[in-house]
């Protein structure tokens, strides 16, 4: 008699950041992890403010929850999760990831950074917690150096080689501010939400 092979437990990456806007260079790095690590879900999980960095997002969380609905349209692979935006600030991953523990807790967990966020690990919140509760995909682009944080388990940490995309949120909304087009850097429908709303002009 042959035994039945338990199912493996479901494999769900969360990738965070304030999307400010959300661009194309975020969704590349969603699927190369989805697709590399054969994850069954990734979700983009918006944050209110980031602890390590000190500038605040430009709009208000509604706006940019909105858009990443929009970028996400039309893929069940890539959802958005808002819990963070609900928490009391300051917020942590560690807290992020608790909550979602307690959510998805027989399922494998992911955590989604660009290889850039490797170096500072060691002064995230509670980062020993952390990798407790997930594991973490580093996302990397061509001629980055990637290292395990030192003190920290390799085994808990994922090397994704990324699609090179040089654009970032703060270039974008520079443009609309300027009034240029940011047609090849953002979804159209993220671009005409943003010319709707006017956001970034001031």
């Amino acid at each position: 008699m042959i035994e039945a092979q338990a199912p493996q437990p479901r494999r769900i990456g969360f990738l965070g950041g304030s999307f400010d806007p959300v661009h194309y260079g975020h969704l590349l790095i969603a699927q190369d992890a989805q697709e590399q690590l054969a994850l069954d879900r990734v979700y983009f999980v918006p944050s209110p403010h980031t602890p390590l960095r000190d500038e605040a997002p430009s709009v208000d969380s509604v706006h940019r929850v909105a858009m990443l609905d929009l970028a996400l349209q039309g893929d069940e692979r890539l959802q958005v999760e808002e819990c963070e935006i609900r928490l009391p600030e300051p917020s942590y991953t560690v807290d992020t990831l608790t909550r979602l523990r307690r959510k998805h807790a027989d399922a494998r967990l992911f955590w989604i950074v660009g290889a850039d966020h490797v170096a500072k690990f060691a002064r995230w919140h509670e980062p020993q917690r952390l990798l407790e509760l997930a594991e973490i995909i580093v996302v990397s682009r061509p001629g980055d150096e990637l290292a395990v944080p030192e003190g920290f388990p390799s085994e808990r940490f994922h090397l994704v080689l990324g699609h090179p995309f040089a654009v970032c949120s703060s270039e974008i909304r520079q443009r609309f501010a300027d009034g240029k087009s940011a047609r090849f850097f953002l979804p159209p429908t993220v671009e005409a939400y943003i010319e709707t709303h006017r956001l970034y002009c001031d």
